[in-house]
C-alpha cells in the first residue's frame, strides 16, 4: 500500500488502527548529529500525513510525502 524510504540507520515502525496508520521514524544513530535525516512516503490513495505531536499536515507532491527530522518523528496518516 506504501513505501517508505528514509536514509541510513532509520528504523520505520508502522501501526494500523482501522484506516488510521501511525508511522514511527528513528534514527539508530542518533548520536551522530553531522547524519541528514529524510524520509520519502509513496502512497495510493487519497491519505494525508500528519506529524502526530503537533498535528501540522505534511505536504504532498506528486503522490509523495517528504521531509527530514532530528532523531525521531511521528506521523499519522489518515485516508481523506
Amino acid at each position: 500500500m506504501f513505501e517508505i524510504q528514509t536514509s541510513k540507520y532509520v528504523e520505520s515502525v508502522i501501526f494500523q488502527d482501522g484506516e488510521t496508520y501511525y508511522v514511527n521514524l528513528f534514527d539508530l544513530n542518533f548520536a551522530n548529529d553531522l547524519v541528514e535525516r529524510k524520509f520519502a512516503l509513496y502512497i495510493d490513495g487519497n491519505y494525508q500525513l500528519y506529524d502526530l505531536l503537533d498535528g501540522t499536515p505534511i505536504e504532498k507532491k506528486d503522490g509523495v510525502f517528504k521531509g527530514s527530522f532530528e532523531k525521531y518523528r511521528w506521523f499519522v496518516l489518515r485516508k481523506v
